[in-house]
């Protein structure tokens, strides 16, 4: 099955937030920020939001109708995750990280600068986000935008860390009440915009015994 090839998506992008971008690109280059990753480790996340196939599984049966399939990873950090997609399929998997600094195992494009601006990869098969949404902020747009970037069946997962559980409260980096409510709406209500929402609240007892929302996890599929 024959399909486009997606953008030149090498060269860095022009930001509209440019203080937001700033305070993470400080805090990445000062090494305070985690951003080794594997897909060993992907796969764990992948357990944890309730998925019982792993992710090479996921992309196996999707190549069982395309020639190679697209995979961005949404906050790449230094690419390891896309690395070990590369070592497992070889060409059958395009890789697309997206990140505020250049992902030093990146093996495919790489998308240098702010996810609400950036211009993303059309037709991507999979999209996965784990750490860096609360960082992004502004939710419901990203999910629009994520799910714009969606081929036709493509699929999206996507963790939206939201509360600080260190300092007790609602609200995490980017993400403030307003958009912690927005997420569960999306969830609830199963529905966003002109597209299907699947996926479940994250919710643990804080120091007090009050029951907080500390994460969502979201899942698209066109």
């Amino acid at each position: 099955m024959l399909r486009p090839t997606y953008l030149n998506l090498a060269k860095p992008l022009f930001c509209m937030r440019p203080e937001t971008v700033k305070k993470y690109v400080e805090k990445y280059s000062l090494g305070v920020m985690e951003t080794e990753n594997s897909l060993e480790q992907y796969n764990s996340f992948f357990r944890n939001m309730g998925f019982k196939e792993t992710i090479e599984q996921l992309i196996e049966k999707r190549l069982e109708d395309r020639v190679f399939v697209i995979v961005m990873d949404l906050g790449c950090g230094n690419g390891g995750f896309l690395a070990d997609l590369k070592k497992t399929f070889d060409e059958e998997v395009h890789t697309v990280g997206v990140d505020l600094l250049a992902a030093e195992k990146m093996p495919g494009k790489m998308i240098i600068g702010d996810a609400l601006e950036a211009e993303f990869p059309f037709e991507a098969d999979f999209v996965f986000s784990f750490r860096s949404l609360h960082e992004i902020g502004e939710p419901e747009k990203m999910a629009e935008k994520i799910y714009s970037c969606l081929a036709e069946g493509g699929k999206a997962f996507l963790s939206f860390r939201t509360t600080d559980l260190y300092i007790g409260g609602p609200g995490l980096a980017e993400l403030g009440e307003k958009d912690i409510k927005a997420l569960q709406q999306m969830v609830r209500k199963s529905k966003f915009r002109n597209f299907k929402v699947k996926g479940f609240e994250v919710n643990v007892n804080d120091e007090k015994g009050k029951k907080v929302t500390a994460g969502v996890n979201i899942f698209l599929e066109k």
